[in-house]
C-alpha cells in the first residue's frame, strides 16, 4: 500500500513542478498516453501540417530513448536519445541496425525544442517531419506505428558510454500517431449508461477458441435516445482471454420470440444447434477488439437506441484460451453511454469485406498473399440515398497472419484516395480509425477491403473462419445517415477453387461429408510455388459472389457476381515532393495499388473472361488435367 501511495505522491509532485516550470509556455496537446505499465514514461504529441511535436516526461534523472520501429525491435528503428546534465541538454538523432548500441544519424532530423529536469522527472520536447527522405528515418504515417521507449537512472558521459537500460526499463507499444483529436470525455448531464455484458460465461477448456452469444434487452425508454460513447468493459484478470466483442441489433425477429430468450444462458455462436432466433441478430451496433480504446461519436451523430426497434440485442464475445485453462468465468461486455438529446444524424455500422468462411484460402509459405472482399454497386445502390452517406470512422479487423489492411474506394472509372491504409497492422492493437475528413459514399460506388497476409509460419492452408488461427478480412464502417444495409460481403466461387486445386469431384451443393473431404483436400494441398501468382490472381480478381444483408434478412436481394471495377488506380507522388506532408501521411503513403483490368462492361465479370488472369487460370487447369492423365 505504501509503494502505491508513494508512486501517486511522486506523480502529483512531478505534475505540480511541471506546471510551475512551464506555466508561461502553454501548449495544447491533442494526444497523451503512458507507454509503460508503471506510469514512468508519458508521451504527448500533436500532429501539425508538416511535422509532429512530441513531449516525453520520464521518471528518471538519467537518459531516455524514444523512437519508431517496424516491429517493436531495435533493428531498423529510428530514435532519439537525450539527457540533462549540469543544466545542459544532450539530444541525438540515432538509428539501429540490430541489437547493438545505436549509431548517430548523419542527418539530424529530430529537432530539439526544449528540455528540463526537476526533482523527479526529465522532460524533453522535440519535433519531426512526417517524411524526412532520409533512409535511416522511419516515415510517420497513420499506419499503426510501433513506438519504442527506454530509460536509465544515470546519465552517460557521451553516447558511446550508454549503460544498458535492462528489460524492466524498455518496451514498445502500437499507436496511431496521425489520428484526429477525439474528445474522450463527454458532459455527464443528461447522459446515462447501460452495461451490455456476457452472462458469467465459463470459458471452454476443451478448445482454444469459443464464441459465446446471448440475447439481452436494453432499458425500456419512452422515446428514442442516441448512443454517443462506447467503452469496453473487460473483467479484471480476463484481459488475456477476451479477444473481441460485437453487439448486434436483433431486427429480424418479433419481440415476443426475443423475450423468451432473455433468461436463456446463451449459446455457442455459429454452432449448428444455435437457436434460429439468434441468427436474426445481425445488424452491428458496436464492435471492440483487443487493444482498442473507448469509441466516441462525433457531435453531429448518434446511434439510435431505446425505442421498440432498438431494444433487443445479441452480445457476441470471442474468447481465446490457448493454454486450455479451466474454471475461467467471464462477464465482459460494452458500456453504452446514451442521451435523450438527439443529435442531427442517426449513425449505423456496415460490416464489409471477405465472407467469413472457407472460401477465404491462404496457402502456406506466402510472405505477401492478398485476399479481397467487395461491396459493389449491386448492394449499395439499393439502399444508399442519392446524396450518399458519410463514413466518419473505420474499425479494420484481421487475425494473426494479417500484416496490412486497405479499404479502397471506386467511382465512375476512377479510384479515390483509400479510406484506410495500414501497412503495419497489429493483431493486438485493434482500434477505430477516425477519419480526418468524412468520406462520402454514393449509390454507384464500389468498396474493396484488402488484407495482406504472411503465412510463412504455416505448414497447411489457412481458411477464413472464427478461430484466432483462422483468418478474417473485415472492416466495420461507421456512417450516417442510417440505412438498412447491415452486411456486405463477397467470396470467390467454390467451383473456381476446386478447379484451381485439381479437385475432380463435383461441387454442386455437396453433402456435409463431401464438404469435409473437400476442405481436408484443400487444407493439405501441396500448392505449386511456380503457379502461386496465377492462383492468387484468379482468387483475387476472379468473379466473386456478393451477398447483401438488409436488417438481418439474409439475401433479401439476389446474390450478384462482382469483382474489381474497371478503374484507374489512385495516383501517388513521392512524399518528398508533396507540398502537403500531412495529407500524404494520411492518405498516400506510396500505396503501389494494383489497377484492375480494363473493359467496357460495368460489373467486370465478363471482363475477366477476356483478361490475362482467365487465360492463366485456364492454362493451369489444363496443366492439372494433363498431369492427372499421366502426360
Amino acid at each position: 500500500m505504501f509503494r502505491i501511495s508513494a508512486r501517486i505522491l511522486v506523480t502529483v509532485v512531478y505534475l505540480v513542478k511541471c506546471l510551475c516550470t512551464t506555466h508561461s509556455e502553454l501548449f495544447e496537446w491533442t494526444h497523451h498516453t503512458v507507454l509503460d505499465g508503471e506510469n514512468n514514461f508519458h508521451l504527448k504529441w500533436k500532429p501539425g501540417e508538416k511535422d509532429i511535436t512530441f513531449q516525453v516526461e520520464v521518471a528518471t534523472h538519467g537518459y531516455f530513448g524514444f523512437g519508431l520501429s517496424p516491429n517493436g525491435g531495435m533493428k531498423g528503428s529510428d530514435m532519439v536519445i537525450g539527457w540533462m546534465k549540469d543544466g545542459s541538454h544532450f539530444f541525438h538523432d540515432c538509428y539501429a541496425t540490430g541489437e547493438t548500441r545505436p549509431s548517430i544519424d548523419g542527418h539530424q532530423d529530430w529537432i530539439f525544442l526544449k528540455g528540463l529536469e526537476n526533482d523527479t522527472h526529465t522532460v524533453f520536447r522535440f519535433r519531426r517531419s512526417y517524411y524526412t527522405c532520409d533512409e535511416q528515418d522511419f516515415p510517420i504515417t497513420n499506419n499503426t506505428m510501433r513506438v519504442m521507449y527506454a530509460f536509465h537512472e544515470k546519465d552517460p558521459d557521451n553516447l558511446n558510454t550508454l549503460s544498458y537500460h535492462g528489460n524492466e526499463h524498455r518496451g514498445s507499444r502500437s499507436i496511431i500517431l496521425v489520428q484526429p483529436k477525439v474528445k474522450r470525455e463527454l458532459p455527464t448531464e443528461g447522459v446515462l449508461h447501460w452495461d451490455a455484458l456476457s452472462p458469467n460465461v465459463t470459458i471452454s477448456h476443451e478448445k482454444d477458441t469459443t464464441y459465446w452469444c446471448k440475447i439481452i434487452k436494453a432499458p425500456e425508454l419512452t422515446s428514442m435516445h442516441h448512443v454517443i460513447k462506447i467503452v469496453p468493459v473487460v473483467q479484471s484478470g480476463n484481459e488475456g482471454y477476451v479477444h473481441h466483442i460485437v453487439l448486434y441489433q436483433c431486427l429480424g425477429e418479433t419481440p415476443e420470440k426475443l423475450e423468451t430468450y432473455l433468461d436463456h444462458e446463451g449459446h455457442e455462436c455459429y454452432h449448428p444447434n444455435m437457436p434460429p432466433v439468434f441468427r436474426k441478430c445481425k445488424g452491428v451496433m458496436a464492435a471492440w477488439g483487443i487493444g482498442g480504446e473507448t469509441m466516441v461519436l462525433p457531435d453531429h451523430a448518434g446511434i439510435p437506441f431505446g425505442d421498440l426497434e432498438n431494444r433487443y440485442f445479441m452480445i457476441e464475445v470471442h474468447y481465446d484460451n490457448p493454454a486450455l485453462h479451466k474454471d475461467v468465468v467471464d462477464r465482459s461486455g460494452l458500456r453504452l453511454f446514451y442521451t435523450k438529446k438527439l443529435r442531427k444524424n442517426d449513425a449505423v455500422t456496415l460490416m464489409t469485406g471477405a465472407e467469413v468462411d472457407k472460401t477465404v484460402i491462404i496457402p502456406p509459405g506466402q510472405q505477401k498473399y492478398v485476399v479481397a472482399g467487395h461491396c459493389g454497386h449491386h448492394c449499395l445502390e439499393k439502399v444508399i440515398p442519392e446524396d450518399g452517406v458519410k463514413i466518419f470512422a473505420v474499425f479494420p479487423h484481421s487475425h494473426l497472419m494479417g500484416k496490412e489492411m486497405f479499404v479502397r474506394h471506386f467511382r465512375n472509372g476512377s479510384e479515390f484516395a483509400p479510406i484506410v491504409v495500414d501497412r503495419n497492422y497489429d493483431f493486438n492493437y485493434q482500434e477505430y480509425r477516425y477519419l480526418p475528413e468524412e468520406v462520402t459514399i454514393l449509390p454507384g460506388d464500389h468498396l474493396t477491403v484488402e488484407c495482406v497476409y504472411d503465412s510463412t509460419s504455416r505448414q497447411t492452408t489457412t481458411f477464413g473462419g472464427f478461430s484466432t488461427k483462422d483468418e478474417m478480412c473485415l472492416a466495420f464502417l461507421l456512417y450516417y445517415p442510417k440505412t438498412n444495409l447491415s452486411m456486405c460481403f463477397s467470396s470467390p466461387r467454390n467451383n473456381l477453387i476446386a478447379e484451381l486445386t485439381g479437385y475432380s469431384r463435383s461441387f454442386q451443393s455437396p453433402p456435409y461429408p463431401r464438404k469435409e473431404m473437400y476442405y481436408k483436400y484443400i487444407r493439405d494441398y501441396d500448392w505449386p510455388k511456380s503457379f502461386m501468382p496465377v492462383i492468387q490472381g484468379a482468387l483475387r480478381y476472379g468473379p466473386h459472389e456478393q451477398t447483401c444483408e438488409i436488417n438481418g434478412a439474409s439475401n433479401e436481394y439476389q446474390t450478384e457476381l462482382t469483382t474489381y471495377p474497371e478503374a484507374e488506380p489512385y495516383k501517388t507522388i513521392s512524399p518528398c515532393r508533396s507540398p502537403d506532408m500531412k495529407a500524404h501521411a494520411i492518405t498516400h503513403q506510396n500505396l503501389d495499388l494494383v489497377a484492375p483490368q480494363k473493359s467496357t462492361d460495368r460489373n467486370g465479370v465478363e471482363r475477366l473472361k477476356r483478361s490475362h488472369v482467365h487465360v492463366f487460370t485456364t492454362l493451369i487447369i489444363f496443366l492439372f488435367t494433363l498431369q492427372k492423365l499421366g502426360f
